[in-house]
This record gives structure tokens, sequence and C-alpha cells, in this order.
């Protein structure tokens, strides 16, 4: 009975650590109109590493190359696309199903991609649904990159896939 409270206790201490680091961030770093490529990437990690934690047996994965660029962006320019793979994909699947991120610099180009199984997400009449958070950070991109940005989502009948890449 002592081992399993004091293993809760240490599981509960990495998820409140996690979710303090995401926080402060979210209240200091993203009142910025840009912050570092290297810092956006850490909140992303912190937030794999949460779903990781409360869906242990699924397949979740976020590649980030070693070198990290000196490049600015908008804050939570990912976050849209990351909460939807999750939403849509393992929340509905839970330890069935994986989630899978890779970030990555060509020459002056950022590429985002994301992938999640899921579940078919297209509505009564056949068309795909598309939220709230696409809208967004469609707006936003264009905002930030105008012409400078290419956003492709391709869904088939098990898979989601978004890729995203920006000329910095």
């Amino acid at each position: 009975m002592e081992n399993s409270f004091l293993y809760h206790s240490t599981k509960v201490g990495i998820f409140i650590l996690l979710l303090s680091q995401m926080m402060q961030y979210i209240l200091y770093d993203c009142n910025n109109e840009v912050v570092s490529l290297k810092e956006e990437l850490a909140f992303l990690q912190g937030y794999f590493e949460i779903e990781q934690k409360k869906f242990p047996a699924a397949k979740i994965e976020l590649k980030v190359p070693e070198y990290i660029p000196d490049v600015n962006i908008p804050p939570l320019l990912f976050l849209p696309l990351v909460e939807n793979s999750f939403k849509h994909g393992l929340h509905k699947l839970e330890d069935h199903a994986g989630v899978y991120a890779k970030i990555s610099m060509e020459k002056n180009t950022l590429y985002f991609s994301i992938e999640n199984e899921c579940l078919p997400i297209t509505a009564s009449d056949g068309k795909i649904r598309g939220g709230i958070g696409l809208n967004n950070i469609n707006k936003r991109l264009r905002l930030y990159y105008p012409d400078r940005f290419t956003l492709s989502i391709v869904e088939t009948e098990q898979k989601y896939v978004v890729n995203l890449s920006i000329k910095i």
C-alpha cells in the first residue's frame, strides 16, 4: 500500500511540474508577439509527455532535431494541430492509437507534420468537417506568413495527416 502511494505521489508530482512549466510559458512567454522555436518546442515536448503519461500504451512521438535554429515564430502556432490530433485520434481510440509529429528545418523553410490514427471524421453529408482550430491557424498563418506557407490536410479512412511548411 505504501509503495502504491509513493508511486502515485511521484506520478502526480511529475504532472504538476509539467503543467506548471506549460502554464508559465502560456502566461508569460506567450504575451510576446513571437517566441523562439526552441521555447515553442519545449512547450510541445511537455504537452506530448503529459499525453504519453495519460495513455502509457499509446504510440506517441515528437521528433525534434538535435540542432534547433535560432528562429522566432508566433507562440502556440502548432498547438491547434497538436490538440486536434489528440482530440480526434488518441482521446477517442485511447491506447489503441498513435500520434506522430515531426519538426525539421531545411534552408529557410520550417516543416511541421503530424498524423494520427482516427475514426472517420466525415459529417453525415459526406463532407469533411473543419473546426475552429483549423480556421484559426489558417488566419494566423495568413497574418504572419502571407504567401509563405502551405498547409495540407489529408484524411484517409483511419489516418489524419497535416503538413505545414513555412518560409521563415
